[in-house]
């Protein structure tokens, strides 16, 4: 009787071993299925996101150039950063353009990703203002660069995946600034500002006449612009 009895437990924990090493190479599977995946599915949220931005910019600068045929000019902000004193160029977050666009866009659109900014933004004069922090996260970038009668208007996104960029610039050394800002303003023409292309090396590489394909060596130096 006792003999059946120690049969039985040991079939028991047969059963139990198998079901703990199925478990295991369970775990195991899942565990490799996520690794392959889930890079994946971050890289078409990051997508996702860039797309939006890419589309909030869009909507802005129809908003922007609308005002400007109303008004006979881009629209102004008090809180705009001057950063070229002796050019008159100047820049900040276009949160502060709500009140100024309300009759020409419902709600000012805002990044995605509500920790994204734009941690350094370069000034061209002063003796202690250079490479600051500015921007809020969250807030795209709004500049306007004006010379007498020539003036233009850049919005600029941060995104993440290079695909959806045209623009490098190496924020973690020198802060965000835009050629065309201390050039010719012919300088300024898409094929010489806009990157044609971009991609990954061990160092940054700007557009250049010359040259438009662009390199990156960090995501932080990706942006998205679009010049009204």
């Amino acid at each position: 009787m006792q003999i059946r009895k120690n049969l039985k437990l040991r079939k028991k924990m047969r059963k139990l071993a198998f079901t703990l090493v199925e478990m295991l190479i369970v775990i195991v599977v899942i565990g490799i299925l996520a690794g392959a995946i889930l890079p994946k599915i971050m890289g078409i949220q990051a997508r996702a996101r860039d797309t939006k931005r890419q589309a909030d910019l869009r909507n802005l600068s129809m908003a922007i150039t609308t005002y400007k045929m109303d008004n006979g000019e881009y629209p102004q902000r008090t809180k705009l950063i001057e950063y070229h004193k002796g050019a008159s160029h100047y820049a900040g977050s276009v949160g502060g353009l709500k009140d100024t666009l309300s009759d020409y866009i419902k709600e000012i659109p805002r990044d995605p990703q509500k920790n994204n900014s734009v941690e350094r933004f370069y000034r061209y004069y002063g003796p202690d203002s250079l490479y600051k922090p500015y921007f809020p996260g969250g807030e795209y970038f709004y500049a306007r660069v004006f010379n007498g009668p020539q003036e233009l208007g850049l919005l600029v996104a941060k995104v993440e995946t290079p695909n959806m960029a045209n623009f490098v610039n190496d924020v973690g050394k020198g802060g965000l600034t835009f050629d065309c800002a201390v050039r010719e303003f012919d300088y300024c023409d898409d094929e010489y500002i806009l990157c044609s292309e971009i991609k990954k090396a061990e160092t940054i590489k700007v557009a250049t006449e010359d040259d438009t394909v662009c390199h990156y060596s960090d995501e932080n130096q990706l942006f998205y612009i679009v010049k009204i």
